[in-house]
């Protein structure tokens, strides 16, 4: 019953598009992707961009993020590199970790090996 109920919740919260704007999107709603692939893949089946809920892995590579608008745009969760090795800590781990999660964007945390 309860899986039920947040499949449907999940499924209509992908139903809108938000407007491109930097303001913060509540948490645990799902924002519908309003973001292009600047190198799409040719996917056999389904495409990814066919789902309803997005999400992003990150590292200090991809330099400053703009979280507000990442998560108007429709990244609803973002898998954040905290760690790499046996010894190295992602400089840019806790300042994504934090301003993501003050975006309203679930972070998850992990280690490169």
């Amino acid at each position: 019953m309860i899986r039920t109920a947040l499949i449907a919740l999940l499924l209509l919260g992908a139903c809108g598009r938000p407007a491109m704007t930097s303001a913060p999107v509540s948490p645990g709603r799902v924002v519908s992707a309003a973001f292009a692939d600047s190198n799409p893949v040719d996917w056999p089946g389904r495409r990814p961009d066919t789902y309803g809920v997005h999400g992003i892995d990150i590292s200090k590579f991809q330099g400053q993020i703009d979280w507000p608008t990442a998560r108007a745009a429709g990244v609803n969760f973002a898998f954040v590199k905290a760690t790499e090795g046996g010894d190295r800590i992602d400089p840019q781990f806790a300042a994504n970790r934090e301003a993501a999660s003050a975006a309203g964007i679930p972070v998850g945390a992990y280690h490169f090996y």
